[in-house]
């Protein structure tokens, strides 16, 4: 045993290729020998005697090369351990190969010219939602997962050279998946099977639909103001003997406009502000409840227009935040807003601002028209807007995706439930110990003090 404590202690002392081992029948610990050795690769010596007992001896496939009197073999040491050594390079890079086969993104099915599949990697098990062995499973069989049955796959197979189609997965799920066909020629230049590469494009695909909609959506935000301002300036400019009354309801008309107009601008500006964090680079100790009580009183003369009772519960010394004033002040401004806008004469709205252990929670609760369970995830996204027939109530939808936004970046927590059936309640957590990533633009946040 303390030849094998000699050979760990040179083995973990240096780093060897391989080890050469001279085969003596007699000598009964190889096992623990081999052992201490490790996974390094292994040449034995072996007298031309002791052939036969070496290999009676070790099941394990070991390398090994028989002395002659002349010790010739010597010099063929060094030029068996370097083959050696690339056939065992060979297979490790075999198997990285087949690991990278199975683990890449990319979905990778090789099929003959009756449309069987040779070989299919993990990605396309994850894309079709199958967990069938491929032996088992033809290309139609795996394209039923898709529209049509994925037939305009099949035609494509039809054609010569390399080709890429989108394909449309529906179970799963709904994916969009580009395929690259490619055909596999062998040495004769001839080809019987077909290379498929399945690349997920539905997040890019998405994307382009986003884009697409917010481009549409400002579009027609932006038509209705401006139709409206052009519209009634040019009467009030071509009737010089127009009634007082009736002009000054135009320019009333005219001005509204303008500032649904300019509030669809503004919150396109605040978008790319939260998106990029340009909003929050004055970052500062700030008191909550002043910036609530302020929003509070801007707004008190809306809800008297509507009728509306607005009410307040405060509590006072709440702990500061670390945050930027205007972001929270737009917070708080939207769902108050918002609660104003959407109900209607002689209801209410209640504003409540409190400390529930390591949170700070603002709540808006109101009487009003109430958001659908279907739509209390949506009302989040970019202009998105919940659909009310027989009811046009003016808003860009974007507020809601601005707040959530903000919120997301202090850790916080937004929340929209149903008021008993009748209205909505929004709720914010805000934490009392607010830690913000740092970045190029953001400073660490630490421990808030009272």
């Amino acid at each position: 045993m303390g030849d094998c404590v000699r050979i760990k202690e040179k083995m973990s002392a240096n780093q060897y290729d391989s080890v050469i081992v001279s085969y003596d029948p007699g000598f009964k610990d190889y096992d623990n020998v081999l052992k201490s050795i490790g996974d390094v690769q292994k040449l034995f010596l072996v007298h031309p005697d002791d052939e036969k007992n070496f290999l009676e001896r070790f099941t394990a496939d070991y390398h090994y090369i028989l002395k002659d009197t002349a010790r010739n073999y010597i010099k063929d040491l060094p030029l068996l351990v370097q083959k050696n050594k690339l056939e065992s390079s060979a297979f490790s890079y075999e198997e990285m190969f087949n690991v990278i086969l199975e683990k890449i993104l990319i979905g990778i099915i090789i099929i003959d010219s009756d449309r069987s599949i040779k070989f299919m990697n993990e990605k396309i098990s994850i894309i079709f939602g199958i967990s069938e062995n491929a032996a088992n499973l033809s290309l139609e069989s795996l394209l039923k997962q898709c529209k049509d049955n994925g037939q305009i796959l099949l035609d494509t197979l039809d054609e010569a050279g390399v080709s890429s189609i989108e394909l449309e997965v529906q179970h799963p799920f709904e994916r969009i998946i580009k395929v690259t066909i490619s055909p596999l020629r062998n040495e004769y230049n001839s080809s019987t099977d077909n290379l498929l590469l399945f690349y997920d494009i539905t997040p890019e695909k998405e994307l382009d639909r986003m884009k697409s909609d917010f481009v549409s959506s400002v579009s027609h935000e932006m038509r209705t103001p401006l139709a409206a301002v052009l519209g009634f300036s040019d009467t009030i400019l071509r009737d010089t003997q127009m009634d007082e009354d009736i002009k000054k309801e135009f320019i009333q008309i005219i001005y509204e406009e303008s500032k649904r107009l300019s509030d669809l601008i503004e919150d396109i500006l605040n978008i790319s502000n939260v998106e990029s964090f340009q909003r929050y680079n004055k970052l500062k100790k700030i008191s909550i409840e002043t910036i609530v009580e302020s929003v509070i009183q801007l707004l008190k003369p809306q809800a008297l227009r509507k009728q509306l009772l607005l009410t307040a519960e405060i509590e006072q010394g709440l702990p500061k935040i670390i945050g930027d004033e205007q972001a929270i002040e737009q917070i708080a401004m939207q769902l108050i807003e918002n609660a104003i806008k959407f109900t209607e004469a002689d209801g209410a709205v209640k504003i409540t601002l409190f400390q529930d252990e390591n949170a700070i929670i603002l709540e808006v609760c109101d009487t009003g028209l109430g958001i659908p369970e279907k739509d209390r995830e949506k009302i989040f996204k970019k202009f998105f807007r919940v659909h009310r027939p027989h009811r046009e109530i003016q808003g860009t939808g974007l507020g809601l995706y601005i707040v959530k936004q903000i919120v997301d970046f202090y850790k916080g927590k937004i929340e929209v439930t149903d008021n008993n059936g009748n209205g909505s309640i929004f709720r914010i957590h805000f934490p009392v110990i607010s830690v913000i990533e740092e970045n190029e633009d953001l400073k660490i946040v630490s421990e808030v003090s009272q």
